[in-house]
């Protein structure tokens, strides 16, 4: 009971929580709309005579209040959101001094699926873009390194406001400027309603666009607070961090900061990865339909009480995450989260890409970690099967922690997605990483906050402790290498050499000190960046279509989706796509000659006597006529697949009857690599070397080939063109006919006289000989598409004019 009393208290605090969350009601400024107009605040502050503690900024005078020799403003506007869900725009500047002596309005607080909260909206308010700012010194000539936290409970709750991220006691023992941001949340910061218009483009990252609106005021102001301002560190736990991993994936806050520090931030969905554009757009509609409003009316959203849109909020998380079988962050069973969502632009990629990190971290130093214990205990888990291996291991891995149990060390749910986040940055090449595990006492979920903050209070020990690590987090914002006197010289992490600090009275630094122990708790979990790729855990992130349920030849769950039908008019064979839960497969069997085209996530095909080949997005197989195989999805991996075959091929009266992979036969297949040479790296397919440029074409394409003409399925040869954003082609007629299956991105497809096709991966455009039509990508992504001249006897082309910039400016964005 003590123990779940103290986690309790910590949610309380919103100091302790893991989930991830931001700020909600309206989207926060571009860093070009922020970084326009005025100038740096200091300039003007720098030729005026100001009364103590008062400071300049861009929107105008603010008064901090002196506490212990440090001024504290409370409550400072960076931003205003004017509109739910939508970006914010500059805040509007005052006359006179605004007396900055109280905090301001945070996020309306969500849930966290499996943790509860979001009760009580008192305080809160969509316009939440305001921040707290401790420093000792204004106008003393110095130019100290700036600190910004952001707060936990995940992208759903919490606030900067808190009372355990009063930065006085940092600010006064690092000698530096400490921020702590506001910012939307949950429904409010992270609803993807870009399926509804212009308007909404962003409103599916609008919480963290608040916070990149907060950093560009701190590029403009925090001069005149005494910070400078190429020397800022951003700095969080739980949700903070994942919103740091988020900052640093974010190509549009890259520069705005210089150094970052995780704390307990990521779990294995929320951190590692983000949420994907088609499962936030799933959640969307299923909030409008709880809401019972139509897509046409998606303006009512603007005026739902707060309490009634979290509540549905909540339902439809609920909704989603079992619709699309994705397990919760925190807890057990399924359930979506609010977070940020991996749209191409502002966020191109998830953190964690399948060989490395974002690249728009590469030169970010990083300081992260975890605690010995963190959720242990509190959240449902698999019985452990103690053996005398796993009991050595554990007292072998912290000898000085007596009466250490199994059951009480974090694995799968922090430590190991934190494990793969570093080890994935250090592979990099770029700027280093620094780990740590925080073991000193009961380290549960968000215990090394007060010792970051200076704030911690009780035995000398601990004071000791929290001077130690709070001197380590200044000296890494300071000089990007964390250290403090009494702590062991920090040597950077690598997967090989595994440096990693433990933090407690007697601090450590080690060396892969619970690979084998990790190993034994979690033996299917791989955190190295040589691994498995492109593994998809859940049914949400395969971006081809969902089809009707095949039947019992095959084991497990496999969809199939028809794709293009055999006839004459396209000479083409009959193609579908099929996807597989994990552990899914076909039978035994076999049929006319066929192609294989992998789409997405990690799947089979094995011959009769040969090994099973490895397929993944972007690999191309060929299935000779009358040969017997099987094909289907690894069996920790959803696998989607293009199936093209010769749809006119009889078998054979002697082939052998069809027949089930056996659950002995999967479990010990022989597995080779594919060699096909067309996979891509972002994109599904190998981009053309060279751009191709036509008079015919608004801008770059590329063009390269997938399958040639002389190939098992009896297909015509397939080419794979690429678009740069906003890139389409001419009005144009193919003598033999045209096909399209779009791969990647969002892109169109219109034949003259009807209305234009919004293409989306594994959509297919059919354009019949000799029709005047037109394709290409929307302004938002890269597009490609997979294209095939369907008659290759009759390979003419037909050039004409091409829409107008002003037609283009009206098709739709979904």
């Amino acid at each position: 009971m003590k123990r779940t009393k103290q986690i309790l208290s910590v949610l309380m605090a919103g100091a302790m929580i893991l989930s991830l969350t931001a700020c909600g009601q309206q989207p926060a400024p571009s860093s070009q709309q922020s970084s326009q107009s005025e100038p740096p605040a200091s300039s003007s502050a720098s030729k005026e005579v100001l009364e103590e503690g008062v400071v300049r900024t861009t929107a105008g005078l603010v008064r901090g209040t002196d506490t212990n020799g440090i001024l504290r403003y409370l409550g400072v506007p960076y931003a205003q959101a004017k509109e739910r869900f939508v970006p914010a725009v500059a805040a509007d500047s005052w006359e006179g001094v605004r007396e900055a002596d109280s905090y301001g309005p945070i996020s309306p607080q969500g849930a966290i699926p499996g943790l509860g909260g979001g009760d009580g909206q008192e305080g809160t308010d969509n316009n939440c873009q305001n921040l707290n700012l401790w420093t000792p010194g204004i106008r003393d000539g110095k130019k100290r390194p700036v600190m910004v936290w952001l707060h936990g409970g995940g992208f759903s709750s919490g606030s900067g406001n808190e009372a355990g991220y009063d930065g006085e006691a940092l600010s006064r023992s690092g000698d530096v400027i400490v921020v702590a941001v506001n910012h939307r949340l949950n429904v409010f910061g992270h609803l993807d309603l870009s399926a509804y218009g212009e308007k909404y483009q962003d409103s599916a990252n609008v919480g963290i666009t608040d916070i990149v609106a907060a950093l560009q005021w701190v590029q403009k102001n925090i001069e005149a607070f005494g910070g400078d301002p190429e020397n800022v560190t951003v700095f969080g736990q739980s949700g903070g961090g994942a919103k740091v991993l988020t900052l640093m994936t974010a190509p549009s806050a890259k520069g705005l900061f210089h150094k970052g520090i995780v704390q307990s931030g990521a779990t294995e969905t929320m951190g590692v990865r983000f949420n994907t554009q088609a499962s936030s757009t799933r959640l969307a509609e299923n909030l409008l339909s709880i809401l019972e409003i139509s897509p046409e009316n998606v303006e009512e959203l603007q005026t739902v009480a707060t309490d009634r849109l979290e509540e549905a909020a909540a339902q439809a998380l609920q909704q989603t995450g079992e619709e699309l079988q994705i397990p919760a962050a925190l807890g057990g069973g399924y359930s979506m989260d609010w977070e940020p969502v991996v749209d191409g632009i502002f966020l191109p990629t998830d953190p964690v890409t399948e060989t490395s990190f974002a690249e728009a971290g590469r030169d970010v130093p990083l300081l992260i970690g975890s605690n010995l214990n963190e959720w242990s205990g509190f959240l449902p888990a698999d019985p452990i099967q103690h053996t005398a291996e796993l009991d050595t291991a554990v007292q072998a891995t912290y000898p000085t922690k007596e009466g250490l149990t199994a059951e009480q060390i974090d694995s799968t749910v922090i430590r190991l997605p934190l494990l793969k986040i570093m080890t994935h940055k250090a592979v990099q090449d770029g700027a280093p990483v620094y780990a740590y595990v925080f073991t000193y006492g009961n380290s549960y979920h968000g215990a090394e906050i007060p010792y970051v903050f200076a704030n911690a209070s009780g035995s000398p020990e601990e004071t000791a402790l929290a001077e130690q690590m709070s001197q380590a987090w200044v000296t890494f914002a300071r000089s990007g290498v964390p250290a403090a006197q009494g702590l062991p010289e920090w040597e950077p992490y690598t997967y090989d050499g595994g440096a990693t600090m433990l933090l407690d009275t007697v601090s450590e630094l080690v060396h892969g000190h619970d690979r084998e122990l990790m190993a034994l708790l979690a033996p299917d979990y791989d955190y190295t960046a040589s691994g498995e790729t492109g593994i998809l855990t859940t049914q949400a992130e395969v971006t081809f279509p969902i089809g009707m349920e095949l039947g019992p030849s095959f084991t497990g769950s496999a969809y199939l989706a028809p794709m293009i039908q055999n006839d004459d008019t396209y000479n083409f064979p009959a193609t579908n796509n099929i996807v597989f839960a994990p552990g899914s497969r076909s039978s035994w069997h076999s049929h006319g000659g066929m192609v294989i085209i992998g789409t997405g996530g990690v799947g089979y095909y094995q011959e009769e006597g040969k090994p099973a080949r490895i397929i993944r997005k972007g690999d191309v197989v060929e299935c000779p006529a009358g040969v017997r195989h099987w094909h289907g999805a690894a069996p920790d991996s959803w696998f989607s697949q293009i199936v093209i075959f010769d749809s006119h091929y009889t078998p054979s009266a002697d082939a052998a009857p069809d027949a089930p992979v056996t659950d002995e036969e999967y479990a010990n297949l022989t597995t080779e690599e594919v060699e096909s040479g067309t996979q891509g790296d972002s994109l599904m397919f190998h981009q053309g070397e060279q751009p191709f440029q036509s008079p015919t074409f608004s801008g770059t394409a590329y063009l390269s080939s997938v399958l040639e003409e002389q190939n098992a399925a009896g297909a015509p040869g397939l080419h794979y063109v690429v678009f740069e954003p906003g890139v389409i082609n001419n009005w144009h007629t193919h003598e033999g006919g045209q096909i399209l299956i779009a791969t990647d991105g969002i892109g169109y497809h219109q034949i003259e006289g009807q209305p234009v096709e919004v293409l989306h991966p594994g959509d297919v455009a059919l354009c019949p000989p000799g029709v005047k039509h037109w394709h290409g990508g929307s302004a938002g992504t890269t597009f490609a598409h997979i294209a095939v001249n369907t008659n290759p006897d009759k390979p003419g082309v037909e050039w004409f004019d091409r829409i107008s910039d002003e037609e283009y400016a009206k098709l739709p964005t979904e």
